[in-house]
């Protein structure tokens, strides 16, 4: 079980899927290198636990678990505007792009696994951000990243499937 990595101890680099607003980026997610799993959302917790859903929105589409997931919420400085906080919204609408920032991560991450373990797409699966291929080689979201600095632009891409979530829809405590 030997991981692929030419980069340094100590990587420090990150992947970050942005939009483009009013000159500058919002930032969605943010993977770093050390493996840690940032998420931004506009919105704040207004009791209704939202940052704990959003985590595992996140944690659901980038196939990481739960617990390495920080949930940003409502920092003007570093968010996305997303407007108000109203009602049940967050989770209805302004979830929606950062649901598919991580879909477009753990799509971006699965590819250039493929291509270092030189393995087609299908033979490799995703368990807590370790891409593992059915030779049994595998590569870490940290190792994939390295010390570069990755800036996807928000793109529409295909989310999993409802049939197939292991994190949506179980409980855990709120954070």
């Amino acid at each position: 079980m030997a991981a692929i990595s030419d980069k340094p101890a100590g990587r420090s680099g990150s992947l970050l899927v942005v939009q483009r607003a009013a000159g500058a980026f919002e930032t969605f997610v943010k993977i770093s290198a050390d493996g840690s799993v940032t998420a931004y959302n506009g919105h704040v917790d207004l009791g209704t636990g939202i940052r704990t859903a959003l985590g595992q929105i996140v944690a659901e589409e980038l196939d990481v678990s739960f617990a390495r997931v920080v949930v940003v919420l409502g920092d003007t400085a570093v968010v996305p505007n997303q407007g108000a906080t109203i009602a049940s919204e967050t989770i209805q609408v302004s979830a929606v792009p950062l649901r598919q920032a991580s879909a477009q991560a753990r799509q971006f991450l699965i590819a250039r696994a493929a291509e270092r373990l030189e393995l087609k797409i299908a033979d490799l699966s995703i368990e807590d951000g370790l891409v593992r291929g059915k030779d049994n080689r595998s590569v870490s979201y940290g190792e994939l990243i390295g010390d570069e600095t990755v800036l996807l632009e928000l793109a529409e891409v295909p989310v999993k499937a409802a049939s197939t979530y292991s994190i949506v829809g179980q409980s855990v405590p709120r954070l």
